[in-house]
């Protein structure tokens, strides 16, 4: 099985250059589109391999689908005035390049890596790892046949129950930052948010109908604080996460599910609300 790891990374050109151009390999002289990105030299050259353990990048080497820059101005000069964006798609047996990505990330600490991972036809599993600035964001995996537990459950429409997740990380304290969370999460009748429960720098809570998406991305975090939000629906019937420094979003995604012979199978919804409608249409 083929694994499809897809990177968006934002940072300073030469950072880029050392991280991904500086690595890659023409395996074959005469297939100049045919390349293959080894960080292997890079991290044994940094004694990586002696202060880490070698089983957390099981693969240093993948096949390159493409790389390229991408424009995205308005991106860019929210975080550096220099900066720039490239997107790249490796290719690797059965696992994903997701720990060599995260193992590079160590030496780099100005970029922002998002990936997201996925068998090569996106019928066994899916994930999302992000890096800003060497801090771990969001990191999930989704396995399929994993997901459901019992069809009748997905079946049910009511209660729909969304477990939320909210992580936070600043370069001072978070307390102040998850108290206020936290009194305005109990405040809030619209939200009508319950289980509420704060672990180290996480507070995870439940709400009815719908995840506090809108409310998240409203907040006005101070620039220095880096945040996500993860939600999923209860029976697991759909996934989504948005991502933000400061009170600007940097990235997002969303996972659904139909089932058909017992099985998950992507549905394709764009976004919660897309979901919703489908459903108060057509059913689950």
């Amino acid at each position: 099985m083929n694994v499809i790891t897809s990177v968006r990374i934002i940072g300073k050109p030469d950072d880029l250059r050392e991280f991904i151009y500086d690595n890659i390999q023409i395996d074959d002289p005469t297939e100049e589109d045919y390349k293959l990105w080894n960080c292997k030299n890079y991290l044994t050259e940094r004694g990586h391999f002696i202060d880490n353990d070698n089983e957390s990048v099981p693969f240093t080497t993948a096949a390159i689908l493409n790389v390229y820059n991408r424009n995205e101005e308005s991106i860019n000069q929210l975080f550096f005035q220099d900066t720039t964006t490239i997107l790249v798609s490796f290719e690797s047996s059965y696992e994903s390049m997701i720990p060599a990505l995260k193992a590079m990330s160590i030496y780099f600490k100005n970029l922002i890596i998002i990936c997201s991972k996925s068998d090569e036809y996106w019928d066994n599993f899916y994930g999302w790892y992000i890096i800003a600035y060497g801090n771990v964001l969001l990191n999930k995996d989704i396995v399929f046949n994993n997901l459901i537990v019992c069809p009748k459950d997905f079946l049910e429409k009511y209660p729909k129950i969304i477990i939320n997740e909210i992580t936070l990380i600043n370069k001072s304290s978070i307390v102040q930052i998850i108290t206020s969370l936290m009194e305005d999460l109990r405040n809030n009748t619209f939200l009508n948010v319950s289980n509420l429960i704060v672990k180290d720098n996480k507070i995870y809570f439940e709400s009815l109908d719908r995840s506090v998406l809108e409310w998240y991305n409203s907040i006005n975090f101070q620039d220095s604080v880096y945040s996500s939000l993860l939600y999923k629906e209860c029976r697991n019937k759909y996934f989504g996460y948005s991502c933000k420094i400061g009170n600007k979003i940097l990235a997002s995604d969303f996972l659904s599910f139909k089932v058909k012979n017992f099985k998950f199978i992507q549905n394709y919804d764009t976004n919660e609300d897309e979901y919703i409608q489908r459903v108060q249409q057509l059913g689950p």
